[in-house]
């Protein structure tokens, strides 16, 4: 099937602590997860209104 859903092969859950230097912090990879989630959605949402 094509633009079917992706299959979750792994969860990982891990602790993230510290005091991060903010100069070095950055949204961008989070920004990019969002897009492609979005994306991935809008895909979803075509294949189920086509039928």
């Amino acid at each position: 099937m094509r633009d079917g859903p992706m299959a979750c092969t792994r969860i990982r859950r891990r602790m993230v602590e510290g005091r991060p230097v903010q100069a070095h912090v950055s949204t961008s990879r989070v920004e990019c997860m969002n897009v492609s989630v979005r994306m991935q959605n809008r895909r979803v949402m075509q294949l189920m209104s086509a039928f």
